[in-house]
């Protein structure tokens, strides 16, 4: 059953938020993968343009999901609390591994914004 008329980034995020809650795959619900081609078949549309692609981020993001692009052709969809579940380094592991900025911040051009 095939939708007609082109999707909304809204109308697309409501169906990405619909797959998710699905059976499907190895899992019962949760985070999944999907391919350009197939989103591009869910908006309606023949291409997926960069302002396309945010929009639908910035609307998934609204209902608490993160929604990216992680190769050209794969995009993820995560639901926030799944990432809230994602381990923090501590600062004293961190320390080890971090640059001493105060030295070198008056040469270092990306430090100019901030």
């Amino acid at each position: 059953m095939g939708v007609e008329t082109m999707r909304t980034p809204e109308e697309v995020a409501d169906v990405l938020c619909k797959l998710y809650r699905k059976d499907f795959g190895n899992g019962t619900l949760g985070r999944y993968k999907i391919n350009r081609t197939a989103l591009k078949d869910i908006a309606g549309k023949s291409q997926l343009r960069n302002v396309i692609i945010d929009q639908i981020s910035d609307e998934m993001f609204e209902k608490g999901y993160l929604f990216t692009e992680i190769s050209n052709d794969i995009f993820v969809i995560i639901n926030e609390n799944f990432i809230n579940k994602f381990r923090t380094p501590p600062q004293s592991l961190l320390s080890e591994y971090c640059c001493n900025r105060a030295a070198d911040s008056k040469n270092d051009p990306e430090d100019e914004d901030e």
